[in-house]
């Protein structure tokens, strides 16, 4: 049809709706500690090793002893971001709120970000990862027997995490290597593996829940308490701007969104934590 025709009568149809991909459910941030800072650098205090206590004798001198203390930190680092929509695009979708929708895109991928550096941040313009803290020998860990993950490394991966941190210990696992624990079966041909027992809760591995975590890379896997081991910091939650003001945004008719979100993460107490390392 040609504008001669009445074409240009008819506008362009503007649904409801963006089509766009779905970001994971699973938040690493429900896994682990989260606490507020009111500063860009906050010194923990930790217990390396505590007093002892010694049997004596009646009118003997009592032993002496120590205890050690450490030290872990939480930096600051800022995750920003800016995009610039046109005006025309804003004012003609009246059927969505495009801002809105924008903002929204961004949580989820600082939702996204988050749950990398949690896992592999470099700890030095990024918060500290686990696999960081890994190769720094924070977090302990040990190798496959063979390079196959085999039920045997397992077995080895959870007793080599303390009895006290059982209760609230969860296997963080890339979802190849899930592949293979979900075929390890024992003697009589019973899986390992079980499925949620309700909706909503995870499956289980030898009884402990299985976290799929696909920032992880496939030659290592964790086993421990989150809550006790990692800590993330918020120095405030994600911070939006909205302006029109800028030159780039004024001169081409544009709106500019931008978001701050400054957060610190690093791992506290390593022994909460436990590595399985050198699967092929």
């Amino acid at each position: 049809m040609t504008a001669a025709d009445g074409g240009y009568l008819f506008p362009d149809e503007f649904r409801a709706e963006v089509i766009r991909d779905i970001i994971e459910k699973f938040s690493m941030r429900s896994l682990v500690r989260v606490i507020p800072m009111k500063r860009d650098v906050m010194k923990i205090p930790t217990l390396t090793s505590g007093p002892k206590t010694t049997w004596t004798e009646e009118n003997a001198t009592k032993s002496t002893t120590t205890a050690t203390f450490n030290e872990a930190t939480l930096t600051v680092y800022k995750l920003a971001s800016i995009l610039y929509s046109s005006d025309e695009l804003i004012e003609d979708s009246d059927q969505i709120d495009i801002v809105d929708l924008i903002i929204t895109l961004f949580a989820e991928a600082i939702q996204r970000e988050e749950d990398r550096v949690i896992t592999v941040g470099n700890g030095t313009t990024q918060p500290t990862g686990l696999t960081t803290a890994r190769v720094a020998t924070t977090i302990a860990s040990i190798a496959s027997a063979t390079g196959n993950l085999s039920f045997d490394d397992m077995i080895n991966l959870e007793y080599s995490l303390p009895q006290k941190y059982h209760s609230n210990a969860k296997f963080l696992v890339h979802r190849n290597n899930i592949r293979e624990l979900r075929k390890l079966k024992d003697d009589n041909g019973r899986y390992f593996w079980q499925e949620p027992v309700a909706a909503g809760q995870p499956a289980t591995f030898h009884g402990y829940a299985v976290i799929e975590n696909n920032n992880l890379p496939e030659s290592e896997l964790f086993f421990g308490d989150y809550k006790m081991g990692y800590w993330l910091g918020d120095r405030g939650q994600m911070s939006v701007k909205i302006s029109q003001e800028t030159e780039t945004a004024f001169t081409k008719d544009q709106t500019a969104i931008r978001v701050v979100h400054r957060v610190a993460g690093n791992v506290v107490l390593g022994d909460a934590i436990k590595g399985l390392t050198g699967i092929a």
